[in-house]
């Protein structure tokens, strides 16, 4: 149920920045994070301090492709 509801969210996001004509750029983070159980909270859901490292170095190299 979970997944199905992420990739919901994660479709209607990608369909509104491709209605802005280029000036979003979408960065799907959960490829990052599968299998990487240590950057996740007991709640299995957000990432912990470790995750959030973790997810900020991801994020940035994928912005510095776009600038």
């Amino acid at each position: 149920v979970y997944q199905r509801a992420v990739d919901l969210l994660n479709e209607a996001i990608t369909n509104i920045a491709a209605e802005r004509n280029g000036a979003y750029v979408v960065v799907d983070i959960y490829p990052e994070f599968e299998g990487h159980t240590e950057y996740i909270q007991k709640d299995k859901i957000h990432p912990n301090d470790e995750g959030f490292e973790y997810y900020a170095k991801n994020l940035l190299a994928e912005l510095k492709k776009h600038i």
